[in-house]
Order: structure tokens, then sequence, then C-alpha cells
């Protein structure tokens, strides 16, 4: 006692501390080699012994889920990076524009249980071995002078630091500052746009003259969400995941080659929707009342705008602003702020379409926003529609090298399954119409089921942005708009990019105006089809030129795999 009072240190402390340490770093080293995370590099975990010398009940009650919750982001952030590469801005935006049910699905959909097992086991053996360190400090400086307790424990922190330093650590820190950073420049810079754009579409006023239009009718635009052509029966998948719009193909227009702006939802309705479009220099934030809602408003339409997508995320997106801005807006989904409370299916939006579809207003314009082909696939499906195709084993034929995401193909599959019933549903009301009306099915970008990409923009991959566009029209409407009918019949197997389908839409069903672009129109022959460009990245100038086969990483791979077909004869042999 009387030594220690002196300023000796007792042996024991210094090899109980060391131990300690060693321990942490053996942990964290089965911890890595365990999930194949190198990074951070095992000094950083020596960091830990700074947090023993803070209050005990920090200690008892706020570390463990502190560094829980480090083990996990870390685990996720590497996964993240190592699959889709290092994030850029357009997709800081689309995370932060998800609503928490989404985050949940898409960390679940990076980690696995025992990755979450582990991370738990270490994060407990972590802050069992701090707190014996917090223990053994306390207890020397009971039997210590003050000034030998801070001498020693600056001394053991200055060593700590020092191999952190020497280590590169305080770099790794500095790194990671700057990416957090970068995120948060991309968030404030759509938080503070999409201020404007709210108080500027408050006033919801077509900025050229009124379009004049003698049509008298109903347009429902179903506005698909995360859906590629290519697993649509109708585009040639082998599956029968279209059976409705199938029996009805001789009555459809379906346009073959149609890509989306971009593969983040926000990024293209907003061109969809107006008269932007980065091939010809405008874009959405400089003309946001150039808009389709606006044009046609001016033309005597009542908009509608039907959605079970949320109405508020972590913050309001440019989405739901231009259907909050409708004459009639419905969400169906009950979110609200940053809190996802049940989910809803596609099909409760049609009892609000009826509603509409009785409205006494002589020309009407229907936005049915759809949220089903959305990943996790089956989770947004009624019970009995996530079997009606059956789940198989589809093997290396169909996935190639890659992993086997059978699953998630089976799931997406029925999701589209889904979709096409609730076509089907549109297009029986659309047909009892006594007045010409017409259903367009136009998903905002596609998916990439087969690889696990899904929509990433960072792992650009041609089925991000190919979608199916499909024009159904009722006995009036081919009556009234024969010839328009036979003009998009000339265009349908050209280039065609939704953000064009503003021009499209304006120009079949209003007398155009001077925004109208009639070379734009798959409803006038004087079409003209471009060399198109996708994927763009407005802080850095990055995009993919799709139809040019230089400077562009478009992956073809999936084109030259086997069907499904012949992957299930090879797999029954």
């Amino acid at each position: 006692m009387d030594n220690a009072r002196s300023g000796g240190l007792p042996g024991r402390l210094f090899l109980e501390i060391g131990g300690a340490l060693l321990l942490i770093l053996v942990c964290a080293s089965v911890f890595q080699i365990y999930t194949g995370v190198v990074e951070p590099p095992l000094v950083a975990y020596l960091g830990l012994f700074f947090t023993a010398f803070l209050p005990a009940a920090f200690i008892s009650y706020l570390l463990f889920p502190i560094v829980l919750t480090s083990c996990l982001l870390a685990l996720f952030v590497f996964r993240y990076v190592d699959s889709y590469g290092m994030p850029m801005g357009d997709s800081y935006v689309a995370i932060m524009q998800s609503e928490l049910s989404e985050v949940g699905t898409y960390l679940v959909r990076n980690l696995t249980i025992q990755d979450a097992a582990m991370a738990l086991l270490v994060s407990l053996l972590f802050v069992l071995l701090v707190g014996r360190i917090a223990k053994r400090l306390r207890e020397f400086r009971k039997i210590t002078e003050k000034r030998t307790y801070y001498g020693v424990s600056i001394y053991l922190q200055l060593m700590i630091l020092m191999v952190l330093v020497m280590s590169g650590f305080n770099r790794d820190v500095s790194n990671s500052f700057e990416l957090v950073s970068s995120a948060y420049a991309a968030f404030d810079k759509e938080r503070l746009s999409q201020q404007r754009l709210r108080h500027e579409l408050g006033d919801m006023t077509w900025p050229g003259s009124p379009i004049d239009s003698d049509f008298e009718g109903t347009v429902i635009m179903v506005l698909g969400e995360s859906t590629t052509k290519h697993h649509l029966g109708i585009y040639g998948y082998p599956r029968d995941t279209t059976p409705a719009l199938a029996a009805r193909r001789d009555d459809l227009l379906i346009q073959t080659d149609t890509i989306s702006p971009h593969s983040h939802t926000v990024e293209s309705v907003r061109e969809i929707l107006s008269t932007a479009n980065f091939d010809d220099g405008i874009a959405f934030e400089d003309r946001p009342k150039e808009n389709l809602l606006a044009a046609l408003g001016s033309s005597g339409f009542k908009t509608f705008w039907l959605s079970n997508q949320n109405k508020y995320g972590i913050w309001d997106n440019i989405v739901s602003i231009l259907g909050q801005s409708a004459d009639v807006s419905v969400f169906t989904r009950k979110s609200f702020g940053k809190v996802y409370s049940f989910k809803s299916y596609d099909e409760d939006l049609l009892p609000h379409l009826d509603s509409a579809l009785q409205d006494p207003a002589k020309r009407k314009f229907i936005v049915l926003h759809t949220y089903s082909t959305h990943w996790d696939y089956c989770s947004f499906l009624p019970k009995e529609a996530r079997a009606a195709i059956p789940h198989e084993t589809l093997g290396p034929a169909f996935f190639g090298e890659s992993r086997d995401l059978s699953h998630y193909v089976n799931c997406y599959d029925n999701a589209v399954r889904y979709v096409d019933g609730f076509l089907e549903e549109v297009m029986q009301r659309v047909a009892q119409q006594a007045d010409p009306s017409i259903m367009v099915y136009l998903p905002d970008h596609g998916e990439d089921v087969r690889t696990g990409t899904g929509h990433e923009s960072d792992q650009h991959r041609h089925l991000h942005v190919e979608v199916p566009n499909v024009w159904y029209f009722n006995s009036p409407a081919r009556a009234h708009f024969a010839e328009e009918i036979l003009a998009f019949g000339d265009n349908a197997n050209k280039r065609f990019k939704s953000s064009d389908f503003f021009h499209s839409m304006l120009d079949l069903i209003t007398d155009g105006g001077d925004l109208v672009r009639k070379d734009r129109s798959l409803f006038s022959l004087d079409y003209k089809s471009y060399d198109r460009t996708t994927v763009v990245r407005d802080e850095d100038g990055v995009f993919v030129r799709y139809d040019s086969l230089e400077k562009d990483n478009k992956d073809y791979y999936e084109r030259s795999r086997v069907s499904l077909m012949r992957a299930r004869e090879q797999n029954s042999e």
C-alpha cells in the first residue's frame, strides 16, 4: 500500500491492461477474418482503451450499443463498397431519401445472421474487457497519489495515441470524415433544392401560353417502380409473368427500345414528367414549372396523383412534391416523417381510381404510382401473389458465374406478375369508359435482379434502365387517335428515352405548344431518334453513352446467357 502511494505501479495492473488489450486485438482479428472485413485496421480497436477512462455509467449502458452499431456499420460499408464501389453523390441522395423501412431491408440484404451474431459476440467481449480495464484503473486510483495516477494515465494514453498515428489510422479517420462531409454536402444540396422547388411549385402555374386540347376523356398513367422489360413475358422473357398483357397483345402499343434517364426514382421521374432532358441541356431545377401536370392543367385537365409510394421520407422528395401539386392527391402508404407504420399493396389504389373515374371533369389525367417491384420483392405482395410463379432453383445456367439469387428472381417475377394483374384491372376500367380513354404503363427505371445490383448507379448495367413502355386505347380512343396510333407503329422499334414522355403525351392529347417537340413524340411521323445518355451525375459530369459502344460501361453479358428455358433443361438432365 505504501509503495503504491509513493508512486510505484503494481506490475499486475500493467499485465492485466496489456492482456486485455491483447485480447481486444485477438477478438478484432477473429471478427475481421470471419467476416472478411479488412478495414478498419486492427490497431483501430486499441482506441477502445480510451473509453476505459470514461465514467462507469457510460461503459455500463452506452458502450455496448455504440460498439455493436460500429461493428455492423463497418460490415455494411465494407460490403457495400466491395460490391458497388465508392458511393457517388446520387447514391448518397438516393440513400438519404429512403424511409426507415427501406433502409432496414437494405441493411438486411447486405448483412447475414452470422454477421450479426459475430458482431454481437465481439462487441460483448470488447465491453467486458474495457470494463475490466476500467475497474483496475479505478482500483489503482484509490491506492495511489493523484499526480502519479494522472501521470500514468497520460503516459498510457499517449502510447496508444502514438501507435494509432504511426499506423496511419489518423489518416483513415480523416478520409472517413471527408466521405461523411461529401455525403452531407450532397444531402444539403438536395435539401435546399427541394425547399426552393416546394416554394416554386406551390403556385402550379404553367409558365407558357395555355395549351389547347379538343380531347375529352381520360388518360391513366401507371408509373411503375424498378421494372426492367427483360422480366416481362411480352418482351420475350420465358416465364409467364404477363399473362394479362399477353392476352391483350393485339390491342396494345408496345415500344421495344425505351430507356430511363437514370436508375434512381427522383432523377428519372423529374425528367419523365417535364421538359428536362440532359441530352438537351435542360435541368429540372432550372425549369420546374415546365412539367406535365402544370401543362395539362392549362389545357383544362383535372389532375389526380394516386400513389402507393411514401408521401414523406427523410425529407420530401421531388416526386412527392409534384404529386401533391395535382388537383387531387392520395397516398395510400401510411408513412409519416421518418416512421413507416405498415405495408400497403398497389391494389389499394383501385378504389381511389374508381372515385377519380367517376369525377365529372371532361378531361382527366390520372397517375397511379405503384411500388410492387421494389426490393424486397416478396414483401410488398399479398401472400397469395408470392407463389403465382413457382419458386425454383435456377442454377448456373441462369446466373453464369454470379452467385445464385434464385429466391430474389422468383420473388421479382411474382411481383411482375402481380403488376400484370393490376394493369389488367386498370385496362378493364379503361375499356368500360364511354369516352376515349387511354392507359400507359411506364416504370421510373429498371432493375437487375440476376446480379443483385438492383438499380445501383455505381454498378450500372443495361437492365437498370431498359424499361417497358406499353399503351392501351379503348375503342373510342382507337377511333379518335387512328393516325397517331399508326405513327406510333412506325416508331415502336426506334430508340426512345422516357425523358421525352412529356412531348409524346402532350402531342397526343393536346394541340401542343411552344415547348412540345414533335421530333420527340412517339405519336408523330416527325419523330427522330438520337444517341441517348443515361445515369447522369450532375456534380461530376459522369454519364453513360447508352447507344454508343465506345467509352461505355454498359454490361452486355446478360444478353449472351442461356435463356431460362435452357436453364430448366440443364437442371432437369
